[in-house]
């Protein structure tokens, strides 16, 4: 074989070699893209407390069903307790205040009837701190 031929020979295989990895690479970069969700719709690990007015009834909504909770006339001593110190802060919103600052929004708890996988229980909140 001429020098020449020898020389256009390994272009051309150098070219091939290219080619064929450049579109494992592509391949493999759209397979990988494939398998991930979009970033939308990555679930956030860590718990926050949402901040919408309208999720939240407010401690005088939760007192209607639960009077006594967590103890016998709780409510008549309910500003004598430490859960008062959540009422305070007044630059602060809903979120922040009365049974809702621990137990998160009342209002798909209160629409469901006292549906107690629509609320934070004592464990549920205690887990939502410790992802914080």
């Amino acid at each position: 074989m001429p020098r020449s031929a020898h020389r256009y020979f390994a272009l051309f295989l150098s070219l091939a070699a290219a080619w064929v990895l450049g579109f494992a690479l592509i391949a493999y970069g759209q397979a990988g893209q494939a398998s991930t969700k979009p970033a939308a719709k990555h679930r956030d690990k860590s718990y926050r407390q949402p901040t919408d007015p309208s999720q939240y009834v407010g401690t005088e909504t939760c007192k209607t069903c639960h009077e006594d909770m967590p103890s016998k006339g709780f409510y008549k001593t309910y500003e004598d307790s430490p859960h008062y110190a959540t009422m305070l802060d007044t630059k602060k919103g809903p979120e922040w205040h009365g049974c809702e600052a621990c137990h998160g929004p009342g209002k798909e708890h209160v629409d469901g009837g006292g549906d107690k996988s629509k609320i934070l229980g004592l464990v549920g909140y205690v887990r939502g701190l410790a992802k914080k």
